[in-house]
């Protein structure tokens, strides 16, 4: 049960650490309905990882009533397949990374962003949680462990209960500054949202290639002849 707790707090960490979702909510703030906006936005997010990891849990548990998988190697090797994955992605951000004083790109809809509802907000949130090339791998996994894991009882829960947390903790770490530091926190923000932007691919290299060694490594193990 510690290995599992540890395990889900590495994936929920790298949930956590999403750059352009924060800068997002950032942007949000600094709007004329930004309060209720980024908050909508926080939602958005939550409903799109619990949908997510909900979701995953629905197909394992299926798998597991109907006897299970005929192949037991199928698991772990969609873990090396993520961890190849997130590999391959964090090599093509190496490649494509700004050099010397040239500026990552922000993306267009960011620009847009003064022009958002609460309800496109939120609808960008679940975009952004559930269409992720991050995110999905690391949220899948963490679905497999919640369902395959042995009975946890209430602890299975509290599992869950801690990736949404911690998922949480980027996009939310805002809002938290603009309630408890009003009169700062526009310059606190600003400054969070220019180094997100400029080192956006270098947090997502180093994320990448973690949570792929690290899936890798447990499929890798498993798939290994005894």
């Amino acid at each position: 049960m510690k290995m599992a707790w540890g395990e889900m707090l590495a994936l929920s960490g790298g949930i956590a650490f999403s750059p352009i979702p924060i800068a997002a909510v950032i942007l949000i703030l600094m709007t004329p309905q930004g309060r209720r906006n980024s908050l909508a936005f926080v939602v958005g997010w939550l409903l799109g990882l619990s949908s997510l990891l909900l979701a995953v849990m629905q197909v394992v548990g299926r798998i597991d009533a109907a006897g299970g998988p005929r192949f037991p190697w199928i698991g772990p090797s969609l873990q090396v397949l993520f961890g190849l994955l997130l590999w391959a992605l964090a090599f093509r951000i190496w490649r494509s990374r700004p050099r010397g004083e040239e500026r990552e790109k922000t993306p267009v809809w960011m620009e847009k962003l003064d022009q958002f509802g609460w309800a496109k907000s939120l609808s960008l949130a679940v975009v952004l949680g559930v269409a992720n090339l991050k995110n999905l791998p690391i949220t899948v996994q963490a679905g497999i462990l919640v369902s395959r894991g042995p009975d946890w009882g209430e602890g299975r829960w509290w599992l869950i209960l801690l990736f949404l947390a911690v998922g949480l903790l980027g996009v939310g770490a805002p809002l938290v500054v603009a309630a408890l530091f009003p009169r700062r926190s526009d310059e606190v923000l600003r400054t969070w949202r220019r180094w997100l932007c400029r080192h956006n691919a270098l947090v997502l290299n180093c994320l990448f290639a973690g949570i792929g060694a690290m899936l890798l490594f447990k499929g890798g193990i498993a798939l290994w002849p005894e």
